[in-house]
């Protein structure tokens, strides 16, 4: 998976208010995951985005509140891929994996 296709959007959305602020977004949007081996390993990484997204959450919540509205965006953007996009992209991956070991040299 290439992480620019979600990384473009999610820039621009916050390189907007990032302007009207004038400041320097501090996340490129970059992430990356192992391959998983199989659907456990795979469930097991998810899980491990669903709690990161879940902080990150938490995080843009605490921005907000405080009136930082530009980390608060970011923390958004972060939390929605790290919580409803990668757990399914590393699970999809993973059930392909499993599938590949049942065909030896493939």
């Amino acid at each position: 998976m290439d992480d620019d296709t979600f990384g473009v959007a999610d820039n621009l959305n916050t390189g907007l208010l990032d302007s009207v602020y004038n400041i320097v977004p501090a996340d490129n949007f970059e992430f990356t995951f192992p391959t998983p081996a199989n659907d456990t390993a795979a469930v097991t990484e998810a899980q491990a985005f669903y709690t990161i997204g879940n902080n990150d959450m938490t995080t843009e919540a605490t921005d907000y509140s405080n009136g930082d509205y530009t980390a608060g965006l970011v923390n958004q953007d972060l939390g929605d891929i790290n919580f409803a996009t990668i757990p399914d992209e590393i699970q999809f991956v993973g059930a392909v994996e499993e599938l590949l070991a049942l065909f030896p040299g493939m």
